[in-house]
């Protein structure tokens, strides 16, 4: 007896939502038809109807096209629900502020990708600066890398190249996908600036130099970016890696240099290293003193002072030349 009750009061409302899909599908559309002469013709007349096969008559008595597009009730619902901005913003931005790592998980923000600069200006003509992101990166989380970066190395400008999560999943396969051969939107953007800077110092042969810092799957891109760029380019490159999930291999570059905290939670996807057919050493850094797989920023922790060390030895190397 339950069942048959809970059967019929599923039915019913499966029967009214499919009512209401009709009533969606076959709203009334007005068409007004031009004439030779200029004025509207009557949509009423009979030789108008007749001519007209490819509409058909609805139950308002109105004429419209045969095709129509199927709309869901929840579809038409969203479609036509509107939420004033007054109230939208501010319950944005305290989920933004109280459960932003959460939204970044789930693929929430939508940013568009972003070549920009950081800096007061170049402390060398011989040599540039050029950094990737790596997961689960908005866009004020890569202007708070690259100011970073620019205030640890003198103030020189910090080119940077924006990959925006689309969240971790999908962070994380894209990762493989590149890995395996694919060339994302980030790789040609990579290769574009460093064929810009190449450029800028002269050309190749010339003498310039292009440090490039990449952090967590941002080192795929750049390992990707590579097969963009001649010979004589890759090796004007010295690449740099923070926390990446793959051991990035010496394949032309000038240098690469792979660290890696020791309470790291990306480089751990072995998933992300089977590819690879020869493995260079990681250099380890930091403390194993705290909670294990969570030393992943580049603000702060291990790569903090790494890259306060980098820093003052560029500054060292190239303010005075």
């Amino acid at each position: 007896m339950k069942k048959n009750i809970i059967y019929s009061f599923v039915c019913l409302i499966s029967l009214c939502l499919s009512q209401f899909q009709l009533v969606a599908e076959i709203q009334p559309v007005n068409i007004v038809v031009i004439g030779d002469d200029g004025f509207p013709i009557d949509t009423n007349n009979l030789d108008f109807k007749r001519a007209q096969n490819s509409e058909v008559e609805d139950l308002w008595h109105f004429y419209r096209e045969r095709h129509v597009e199927p709309v869901s009730w929840y579809e038409w619902f969203w479609k036509n629900i509107t939420i004033d901005e007054e109230v939208y913003n501010p319950i944005e931005k305290i989920a933004h502020e109280n459960f932003g790592g959460l939204l970044r998980i789930a693929g929430y923000y939508c940013h568009p990708s972003e070549i920009g600069i950081v800096g007061n200006g170049e402390i060398n003509d011989k040599v540039r600066i050029t950094l990737v992101n790596g997961v689960l990166n908005i866009q004020e989380d890569i202007k708070q890398s690259a100011n970073l970066f620019s205030s640890t190395h003198g103030g020189t400008n910090i080119h940077y190249i924006f990959r925006p999560t689309q969240g971790l999943h999908w962070d994380i396969l894209k990762s493989i996908f590149v890995r395996c051969g694919y060339i994302s939107q980030q790789a040609y953007d990579i290769a574009a600036a460093w064929r810009l800077l190449i450029d800028e110092m002269g050309g190749v042969g010339n003498g310039g130099k292009i440090i490039h810092y990449a952090h967590s799957i941002g080192a795929a891109d750049t390992f990707a970016a590579k097969n963009l760029l001649e010979p004589e380019e890759i090796a004007m490159i010295a690449v740099v890696t923070f926390g990446s999930p793959i051991v990035f291999p010496n394949v032309g570059f000038q240098s690469v240099v792979n660290y890696v905290s020791v309470r790291d939670s990306i480089p751990f996807l072995k998933m992300l290293r089977i590819f690879l057919e020869e493995e260079d050493e990681f250099i380890y850094v930091g403390t194993h003193v705290g909670f294990p797989l969570v030393d992943h920023l580049l603000e702060g922790g291990a790569y903090g002072c790494v890259i306060e060390i980098l820093g003052q030895e560029f500054i060292d190397t190239y303010a005075n030349n």
